[in-house]
């Protein structure tokens, strides 16, 4: 008899069996098949694994599980490794060799419906058939198109490495120049052939590099792998603040790269077109007015005088890159220097030396200092404009200046003030002499302003320069005068005129003298109009009197015939060469 304690171990036992046969069900692969052939590949992968597991000798097991698992590869992340991307190939190529040696002629009889995409019509019996080589051949491409995915993953990773290290080499020297050389113009004036040849190595290391990105994007996309796309795109450059290093992610597809070999094949194409021709053009025109100033230094005749200029190309050329142009500035200070030179040389000037000359050599010698200041002025804007920086940007030029740089602008401040001192000296004492002539006992002074210094009627209200002599015109004690005057101040020929006058105009006509006075009454003028024709001497050749609401401003004579015009150019009147209007009635 069975007792109830034996009989709930024997349920219990019996319970486990049926739990144990449930849980260890075998998979069976025709189960399996239609999973596979409709590629519901995640529901089919475990059940495939787990017949795997217990059944070695399934080809089309193994063939399915190849298939699975090459679909995987494009969506496998091949970075920053590839080593999950290489595993799945190669256990894809297992699958497909186990499966290659399990196919023969035997399985494919025994299991025809699962290679019945190889059935076809055999060309020369024209029956239907699968042929063990056209599976063979199948798998095979399977597996060399697997390794074609393989070797293109290589060769991106190994792209990427060479144009990684392309891009350090790059930076380094992007970094090099950059830190040299604040902007484009210290590029320009402080480059040296060694930095040009840097630049142009920066030039060919990114357009190698733009190649290498180019392919490896390329091959990126051939991969056709579902999480790249890869893109390129190259930035136009244009500033010298945009010379900076380059950061590039090369786990990432997508490249976004500015053009620094064509920004610097633009810069050195304005070296080559531009600054080398500039800086060449700067030295030569320098040497060329140095020259001059040798040359000019004894000269004994005016014909003997050698000129220099600045060209106006390289004048405009050095403007652009620098409104205060140091080179520029020194240029034309050269230039002063040898107008300077000239005009203190006695040989080309002799009344330099000729103190009884008063007047020539005062205005000569004023002629000198103002050179003198005005050479003074643009000294002052020299040293302004001699900075650090306009010193390293010009040291092309500037170290061709002897014994330094420094020390020519120390000698020059001291050798120019110096000799400004000393002209203006003898200038200021010159000045005082000609400041008056000298009639009989009457003392004229050059202006309205120094005869009000010297509580004085005497003044001078025009001084006109002829080459002999000066032809001067004024007042003696209110009443109007026209004289000839030596250069040493001292009337020479005098005549007095009449004082209701007042001088409009005195013209220098050939080797004589036209003087045009109006009539004043009470402050005001009238339209009576008086012309004086005189020899320099004072003589009077005629004189002419009309009615004119304009007078005389200037003239000319041609064929004997005198035309006087008003301020508009106007003809006021024709004269003869006796004085007499022509046409009058």
């Amino acid at each position: 008899m069975i007792t109830t304690k034996r009989l709930f171990l024997i349920l219990l036992f019996v319970t486990l069996l049926a739990t144990d046969g449930l849980s260890q069900k075998k998979v069976k692969y025709k189960n399996v098949f239609p999973l596979l052939q409709s590629k519901d590949y995640a529901t089919a992968e475990p059940l495939l694994i787990q017949f795997l597991e217990e059944n070695q000798d399934e080809a089309n097991a193994f063939f399915y599980l190849g298939e699975i698992i090459s679909s995987k590869l494009d969506t496998t992340l091949i970075f920053p490794s590839k080593e999950r991307y290489d595993s799945l190939t190669e256990k894809a190529i297992d699958a497909y060799k186990k499966a290659i040696a399990l196919v023969d002629e035997k399985e494919v009889r025994k299991n025809d419906d699962y290679y019945m995409a190889y059935n076809r019509r055999d060309l020369r019996t024209g029956k239907f058939g699968i042929k063990i080589s056209d599976v063979h051949l199948d798998y095979e491409n399977k597996i060399s198109g697997i390794f074609s995915k393989q070797q293109l993953v290589h060769e991106i990773h190994s792209q990427g490495s060479e144009a990684k290290e392309l891009l350090v080499s790059l930076n380094e020297n992007i970094q090099k120049l950059a830190e040299k050389f604040p902007d484009e113009k210290a590029f320009y004036f402080q480059s040296t052939s060694e930095d040009h040849q840097l630049l142009e190595k920066i030039e060919n290391e990114h357009t190698e590099l733009e190649q290498l990105i180019t392919i490896y994007v390329d091959k990126i996309n051939s991969l056709s792998n579902a999480n790249y796309k890869g893109t390129f795109q190259s930035i136009e450059m244009s500033e010298w603040s945009d010379l900076e290093i380059l950061v590039l992610d090369f786990d990432e597809s997508e490249f976004v790269v500015k053009d620094y070999s064509g920004y610097a094949n633009q810069l050195m194409e304005k070296i080559k077109e531009e600054i080398l021709p500039l800086k060449e053009l700067t030295i030569t025109t320098d040497n060329q007015i140095e020259q001059v100033l040798k040359s000019n230094q004894n000269i004994q005749d005016s014909s003997e005088i050698s000129f220099a200029n600045i060209p106006v190309q390289l004048k405009d050329n050095l403007i652009g890159f620098d409104v205060n142009s140091l080179p520029l500035r020194l240029l034309q200070y050269k230039l002063l220097k040898n107008e300077a030179q000239i005009l203190s040389n006695t040989h080309l000037f002799p009344v330099l030396a000729d103190s009884t000359n008063v007047y020539q050599r005062t205005n000569t010698f004023n002629t000198f200092r103002l050179k003198l200041v005005e050479m003074q002025n643009l000294f002052g804007l020299i040293e302004k404009s001699s900075n650090d920086r306009a010193l390293s940007d010009y040291a092309f030029y500037l170290n061709k200046f002897q014994p330094s740089f420094e020390g020519y602008l120390a000698t020059e401040k001291m050798v120019l003030q110096n000799k400004l001192n000393l002209v203006t000296e003898q200038y200021e004492s010159m000045q005082i002499m000609s400041q008056n002539f000298i009639h009989e006992e009457d003392t004229i002074y050059l202006n309205r302003d120094l005869a009000i210094e010297n509580n004085s009627q005497n003044e001078v209200m025009e001084v006109v320069e002829m080459d002999e002599s000066l032809i001067i015109t004024g007042q003696i004690n209110s009443i109007l005068f026209i004289a000839n005057a030596g250069f040493d101040m001292k009337i020479q020929n005098y005549l007095e005129l009449d004082s209701v006058n007042h001088f409009n105009k005195l013209i220098l006509l050939k080797d004589n003298l036209i003087l045009s006075l109006t009539e004043v009454v009470e402050n005001e003028a009238t339209n009576n109009q008086s012309v004086y024709y005189l020899k320099p001497n004072m003589e009077k050749i005629w004189t002419f009197q009309f009615k004119a609401e304009s007078a005389v401003n200037s003239a000319k004579q041609e064929g004997g015939i005198f035309f006087l015009y008003n301020e508009n150019g106007d003809v006021l009147k024709t004269l003869s060469s006796s004085g007499k209007e022509i046409g009058a009635r």
